[in-house]
């Protein structure tokens, strides 16, 4: 049996233009016509997203009778995380959390599992996202001021990279006022720009 399945992290369905299209990720899912989809950065009640329950409209849009959301992050207002589309029942659904300790950026795997076929074990899928690029080689040779500024330094990093170099984002995300990881960011050195194009 042979079981076409996408794995795309949708970037809340904001593209490189920093554009709010969620009709692009349909249309690409269209495309490709996979049975089961792995979503990741997929957005529930932002305000960025227009307060969207982003894996619900896609599942309706693209016809998936089944889903499962695991949020990993809570925003201010609303929240992200991982979201499995079926065109199978999903017997079972969990949440793994893979959060580093010590770390404020939150993480987590969905593990969901698919009755494919009657009869059969059903399928153990994974959904996670951990993808953060390389740090640019500049940015790792900056030497840190002591363990905390290099703590510091790398969570503002990660959170870069994970909101591709949005600063407002990694503000908002950190509970800091914009200035101040602007400050931050001049203090290590750091240029948002490279982040921008990142996955």
């Amino acid at each position: 049996m042979l079981i076409r399945i996408v794995t795309y992290n949708i970037h809340r369905a904001i593209g490189v233009d920093r554009r709010f299209r969620p009709d692009r990720v349909v249309k690409i899912l269209r495309h490709h016509d996979p049975a089961l989809v792995l979503l990741q950065e997929v957005d529930e009640g932002v305000p960025r997203s227009r307060e969207l329950d982003m894996a619900r409209e896609l599942a309706w849009e693209l016809g998936f009778p089944y889903l499962a959301v695991g949020h990993n992050v809570s925003l201010r207002k609303g929240r992200y995380g991982n979201a499995t589309l079926s065109r199978f029942p999903i017997l079972r659904e969990r949440n793994i959390d893979l959060s580093v300790v010590g770390s404020w950026i939150r993480r987590g795997c969905q593990h969901t599992s698919i009755a494919v076929a009657a009869g059969r074990a059903p399928l153990e899928v994974f959904n996670l996202h951990l993808g953060l690029s390389a740090r640019p080689q500049k940015e790792k040779d900056t030497p840190p001021r002591g363990a905390a500024d290099a703590k510091l330094r790398e969570d503002l990093v990660q959170a870069l990279t994970l909101h591709r170099g949005n600063v407002t984002d990694v503000a908002r995300a950190m509970g800091k006022a914009r200035m101040q990881v602007q400050r931050w960011m001049r203090r290590f050195g750091i240029d948002p720009e490279t982040y921008r194009g990142s996955k």
